[in-house]
């Protein structure tokens, strides 16, 4: 069988006529965000890696940076969405699967905070910082 992706027309008519931010707006959800808690998690265990490899750090800053810029956006998208559409954002706190994603929200700037308080010297040894927290 010849399985030949078809292009939606109605996905591109909407990008054509500018409603696809429109409609990827109306659509955004919170679940979203755990992907920023993902991101983080890497490279919070890239910083806590046991042996030296070189570069390791930068990639985990560069993942930090990644998260800060996901985070905003998925952030940006979200208050779009209550503010354009609130009737349907609403709707959310009806729905038992995606509710329980808006704790992704301030899970996924917990990491983000918890980096820049803790992690921001790169010298930093993680057993200074449990020493200073305990």
């Amino acid at each position: 069988m010849d399985r030949v992706r078809k292009s939606n027309p109605r996905l591109s008519e909407q990008r054509r006529s500018g409603t696809f931010l429109a409609e990827l707006t109306r659509r955004f959800t919170p679940n979203w965000f755990s992907v920023t808690m993902g991101t983080r998690i890497v490279a919070l265990a890239l910083n806590q890696f046991p042996v030296p490899v070189p570069g390791i750090r930068d990639v985990a800053g560069g993942l930090w940076l990644l998260d800060i810029v996901l985070f905003a956006s998925f952030t940006a998208l979200y208050v779009a969405c209550w503010t354009h559409f609130f009737d349907e954002a609403r709707r959310i706190f009806q729905n038992p699967v995606l509710s329980m994603f808006l704790g992704a929200i301030p899970m996924g700037l917990a990491t983000i905070i918890w980096d820049r308080c803790f992690q921001q010297g790169r010298g930093r040894k993680l057993h200074r910082i449990r020493a200073v927290v305990a």
